[in-house]
């Protein structure tokens, strides 16, 4: 797999994608309760080419969902499927990532948990994983934050005076 293919779906990652790891009780057929633990891994997008993309080069499968209302775009959710695969993609992804660093290695944490005996390990992977995420939310630029005062953005100027950047082959 060239490098490059790596970074940028790390890029794509931090910004489309997500980690989510739940828990749901359970009853089994005679009765028994129990809790399950799962990991999801996936990008969400609207446009098909991306998906190809990173089927031929990642492997996975991908998810569509067209809405109902016609005033939306057909979703597309790609995902890792199985423990290895899900741990070679976050490996691949996580010298490069930025935003979602934290949630890769946590997600890493949990994978590699042996199968059985590890119900409280995932349990607090688990809830780690819900902070990440909530530590996660963005703020609006130039909007007022009540103990902080207005937040500006430093982004000034717009596309046109962007400095000429060029790539030597």
């Amino acid at each position: 797999m060239k490098e490059r293919n790596w970074s940028y779906l790390a890029g794509l990652f931090d910004g489309e994608g997500c980690i989510s790891m739940e828990s749901w009780n359970r009853t089994d057929s005679s009765g028994y309760r129990y809790i399950q633990h799962g990991l999801v891994i996936a990008i969400i997008n609207t446009d098909k080419r991306l998906m190809d993309w990173l089927i031929k080069y990642f492997g996975g499968v991908y998810y569509t969902e067209k809405f109902k209302n016609g005033k939306w775009a057909t979703k597309y959710m790609w995902r890792p499927k199985g423990a290895k695969n899900k741990e070679a993609f976050l490996l691949g992804i996580l010298p490069y990532a930025c935003v979602k660093r934290e949630q890769i290695l946590n997600a890493l944490e949990y994978i590699r948990l042996p199968k059985v005996g590890t119900k409280e390990q995932r349990a607090i992977l688990v809830e780690r994983s819900r902070t990440l995420k909530a530590l996660g939310k963005s703020v609006e630029t130039n909007t007022q934050v009540p103990e902080e005062g207005m937040i500006e953005s430093d982004l000034t100027g717009d596309c046109e005076s962007a400095p000429l950047v060029t790539v030597d082959a």
